[in-house]
């Protein structure tokens, strides 16, 4: 990378995924530490989280939008999706581990939203923070965590099975 590393994303002992201000996001090659693709965006990057099967990799940055890359595609040069609802800036995402189209965004627009990547528009919107949100994360399905500039947390509780 050219530029600040934001995000690293180490799902399997395979491969390793970074995003940058540099505007890309790279997969790396674990054992040897070589960049075997890179995929390059038009904004810093601030979030990069995959599936668990590296099927899909979500990243968010200085923009409304949150992007998806299929790096299983080797000549890549388009996100393969782009969720926009946001009104700022996203800076974090984060997939439901037991649900490869489920993925939470949180953004300087001070939501939190869970997205089905199947669809153009979030299945839900958390509203809990007062300023901008700048990390979130979930765990079974059933809870989803954020923290935010307002310096609080807020744990929310929803069935997504």
């Amino acid at each position: 990378h050219s530029g600040c590393v934001a995000s690293v994303c180490w799902p399997e002992d395979a491969d390793v995924f970074t995003g940058s201000w540099d505007r890309s996001v790279r997969k790396w090659d674990a054992e040897s530490g070589k960049c075997t693709q890179t995929f390059n965006t038009s904004k810093a990057v601030y979030s990069v989280h995959t599936t668990p099967n590296n099927a899909c990799v979500a990243l968010s940055g200085a923009e409304k939008a949150v992007r998806l890359w299929d790096p299983r595609l080797k000549e890549s040069t388009s996100a393969a999706a782009v969720l926009l609802s946001h009104s700022s800036w996203v800076s974090c995402v984060r997939w439901v581990p037991e649900n490869p189209h489920h993925l939470w965004s949180a953004s300087h627009d001070s939501q939190v939203k869970l997205w089905d990547i199947r669809g153009k528009v979030p299945l839900h919107t958390v509203t809990a923070h007062t300023d901008k949100v700048l990390c979130v994360d979930t765990h079974a399905q059933k809870h989803v965590v954020s923290g935010g500039a307002d310096c609080n947390l807020h744990w929310h509780s929803m069935d997504l099975s």
